[in-house]
């Protein structure tokens, strides 16, 4: 019953479009799956600001929303049954092409849905649109609250509540409140994950993979129309086929990423453009608001938009299409000042990151909404010029010149990088010099190339003839779309991670425009020549795919990670549960989707460390115990700890490389351990310390813990202190010390041990492990100690430039209390 109600959002949308494509349609006729798609799809689109508010506002109830949607869908049937029979009969007739892009689409789905698998654990995007979406679907809200059950949670979250690493890493923003509450709010779009929560309130957790698979195929079912206005049937099936087919189409269907929505909302505007008359005007504007609260570089199809209509006010003399194009450019201004002020209220974050380049389009579309107020004459020059051959020439050569460019001589381009989580890649280069060859990776190079001969002809058409408004839009923003991203890509080819950004716009444009060159090619609409032009654009789409292989675009990554996450969190207390980073991608989702109390802080942090043991020392005080998530190797010196489960994470997934494609597989398995901390552990000394972190003690000028032939160490810079509690250190006469000395060109290294401010030892150690007996001075009976070692150090950066330390000292194997 649940999952019924849930669905009615979608009927809720079917009814919204309709009454949208209903006031603009002049021209209904429609194959009948274009025409319920087209209407759903448009309903999809302007319904996702109203669902993100609803959840910002703790108002988006699914079951709700989805029962107004049949009783909205209930009501339309009833006051309209006998005009929507008429129009069924007059209106819906078959299709062939529609037929076959309807059985692509089927088959598409199979195979989407037998690869890919789960968001948790494949990175930062895939997750926050999984983990928010099933937060709005269950708790009804866009934020996540942490709440402290006592003073000492209450001071913790105070200190480790945020973290802008931690924040960035997980792309969420966290706030703490004056009572230590932690809200944790998504700094991405939620447009995205409104739906994605629809699908979870529908199916639950299995129904997120299923999500992008029925939205992108729906936006192949409306390529077609677009696809059919610029050629004949066989053509614009093939050319939707094609898109289905595309490696990255395979991909992408398959995740939690927007950009499958965000490709249904350009095409259902592109769709129904086509099939409306003046009216269609007035949707450009709506629509585009709504896709930008999907992706906030849908802004960047305004200015195209508005010069769309320009270009089309301009091929005619007639005061109407001049008075329409100035209305329209006026409403692309108002759609990017509306989309800055959404952002600014809901995602203030968000916008400062993308301030410069959102400041920059509204620039241009207030230029271009003040060049549409030219003097008449202003427009007859302006058509006389662009409408030559010469005109038309010139934009050809600068095409094929702009391709020749990007593919052969494109140099990379000062300053590299702003490359944010590229697996090694951060600040290396922006893979501009890339761009275009990871393009034609996942597009195929013969469809780039007929796509750029297209692209001419279009180019053409749009200047010399008056074409319809859709032609337009469709030729500018495709056009724009892939300039904008060829010329300042950001991503590496990890992964089709580098091609994703083009899926919306970029890639349907590539295939748009060779649909164009063919139809100009063989010049004719029917027959023959035209099943051989979509054999041949079929064959062009399936090159890509199989040159990239069947086995990645099947692998199934993450395969059990939900059930694992689920296990985990059936496990975990209703108190506090501090989760150390390394856990992270599986701490996000705990706190996120599963709603538990769990704060993920970097523990490599002293500070972060020094309150987490604060922490565990005022828990033990009122008598609760602490609990930990962190990595099973991870040492629990220092804390009274007692396990509490554990498990092994283990995942496939598409190594990252550095040039494109990435289709190696690796795997990878991650220990995870829930721990009960009852307090802070004197007896640590005991047991040996130094080599590791560990709980009551700070420490200063130590790398990570490391292996080697003697055991874990970890090395110094040169210069490392040790705060030890003085009551751990009163039982014991001496230190015994075990030494690594890393020489990469066999020299000794002068070591040195001051102990409470006492120089206590000092010697030239050899290369290799060494051993040290430190007798203890006199020790004062409370607070600290500070064990202080220092050491000759090196450069390591001398041996690898990668090598981001900045000195290496002596190694510690292990400090021992001696009694």
């Amino acid at each position: 019953m649940h999952a019924m109600l849930a669905a009615g959002v979608f009927a809720l949308a079917f009814v919204a479009g309709s009454l949208v494509v209903d006031f603009g349609v002049r021209r209904p006729q429609s194959p009948p799956v274009v025409h319920f798609t087209l209407r759903a799809a448009i309903g999809v689109v302007l319904l996702t600001p109203v669902l993100v508010l609803l959840a910002h506002f703790g108002a988006f109830v699914v079951p709700v929303l989805g029962a107004v949607g049949w009783l909205a869908l209930v009501g339309r049937l009833a006051l309209a049954y006998r005009r929507l029979r008429a129009a069924r009969a007059a209106h819906l007739a078959f299709d062939a092409g529609e037929a076959v892009v309807a059985i692509a689409v089927v088959a598409f789905a199979v195979i989407a849905l037998h690869g890919r698998d789960e968001p948790w654990g494949a990175g930062r995007d895939q997750q926050v649109y999984a983990s928010f979406a099933m937060q709005m679907a269950r708790a009804h809200a866009d934020a996540v609250v942490t709440r402290p059950g006592d003073d000492a949670d209450r001071e913790l979250l105070r200190t480790i509540g945020t973290g802008h690493d931690i924040d960035h890493y997980l792309g969420i923003r966290r706030t703490v409140s004056h009572d230590g509450s932690v809200e944790a709010r998504s700094y991405l779009p939620l447009g995205f994950s409104a739906w994605l929560a629809v699908f979870v309130a529908i199916g639950g957790l299995a129904a997120l993979p299923l999500a992008n698979v029925t939205l992108f195929a729906a936006g192949a079912v409306l390529f077609y129309p677009t696809l059919r206005a610029v050629s004949d049937r066989a053509l614009a099936a093939a050319g939707a086929v094609a898109l289905l087919a595309l490696p990255s189409s395979l991909w992408i269907a398959g995740v939690t990423l927007s950009e499958p929505l965000a490709m249904l909302a350009w095409l259902a505007l592109l769709a129904v453009l086509t099939r409306t008359g003046e009216r269609a005007r007035m949707l450009i504007a709506p629509m585009l608001f709504a896709f930008a609260t999907i992706r906030i570089d849908a802004l960047a199809l305004a200015p195209l938009a508005a010069l769309a209509v320009i270009v089309d006010a301009v091929a005619t003399a007639d005061p109407c299409a001049r008075r329409a194009g100035q209305h329209t450019s006026v409403s692309m201004l108002a759609a990017v000042v509306a989309a800055i002020g959404w952002y600014a209220m809901l995602d203030a974050p968000y916008l400062r990151d993308t301030l410069r380049e959102v400041v920059a389009i509204g620039i241009v579309v207030t230029m271009l909404a003040i060049v549409s107020f030219a003097p008449v004459r202003a427009y007859a020059f302006v058509r006389a010029l662009v409408a030559s051959n010469v005109a038309s020439v010139i934009v050809a050569l600068v095409i094929a010149l702009a391709l020749a460019y990007a593919a052969f001589v494109r140099p990379a381009m000062q300053p590299f990088a702003l490359i944010h989580n590229g697996f090694g890649l951060d600040g290396t280069r922006d893979f501009r010099e890339e761009s275009l060859r990871n393009l034609a990776v996942y597009a195929g190079w013969p469809m780039i190339v007929l796509a750029a001969a297209g692209a001419a002809v279009a180019i053409h058409r749009v200047m010399a003839d008056r074409t319809a408004l859709a032609f337009r839009v469709a030729v500018l923003g495709g056009l724009g779309l892939s300039a904008l991203y060829l010329a300042a890509p950001l991503v590496s080819p990890d992964q089709p991670w580098g091609v994703r950004r083009f899926v919306p716009v970029v890639l349907p444009a590539v295939v748009m425009f060779a649909v164009i060159a063919l139809a100009f090619a063989l010049r004719r609409r029917h027959g023959g020549r035209a099943l051989a032009g979509a054999g041949v654009l079929a064959a062009l789409s399936l090159q890509p795919a199989l040159a990239y292989g069947l086995r990645p675009l099947a692998l199934r990554e993450n395969q059990g990670s939900g059930t694992l996450l689920a296990s985990v969190a059936a496990r975990l207390p209703d108190a506090l549960v501090v989760c150390d980073a390394p856990l992270a991608n599986a701490c996000g989702p705990l706190a996120l989707a599963w709603q538990h109390p769990v704060i993920v802080a970097d523990l490599q942090r002293g500070e972060v460390r020094r309150a987490v043991a604060r922490w565990f020392a005022r828990k033990a005080e009122s008598g609760k115990p602490a609990y930990l998530l962190h990595d099973a190797r991870t040492s629990m010196d220092g804390a009274q700890a007692d396990c509490e489960g554990t498990w092994q994470w283990r995942r496939q997934f598409i190594a990252p490389s550095m040039r494109a494609p990435a289709r190696d597989i690796e795997s990878a398995v991650l220990g995870i351990a829930l721990t009960r901390v009852g307090g802070l552990d004197a007896a640590f000394a005991e047991r040996g310390f130094g080599n590791h972190a560990v709980w009551g003690l700070d420490d200063d000028g130590f790398y990570p813990p490391a292996p080697s032939p003697f055991g874990s160490v970890r090395m110094t810079n040169g210069h490392a202190t040790l705060d030890v509690p003085a009551a751990s250190l009163t039982a014991y006469r001496s230190l015994a010390f075990d030494w690594f000395s890393w020489a990469p060109w066999n020299e000794s290294r002068s070591v040195s041990v001051t102990i409470a401010g006492h120089r206590a030892w000092q010697k030239t150690l050899p290369s290799g492990a060494s051993h040290a007996d430190v007798v203890l001075p006199a020790l004062p009976s409370r607070g600290t100690v500070r064990i202080a070692v220092d050491s000759d150090a090196f450069d390591p950066r001398r041996l690898d430039a990668n090598d981001r330390r900045t000195g290496v000292g002596i190694g510690v194997l292990g400090i021992r209390g001696v009694r």
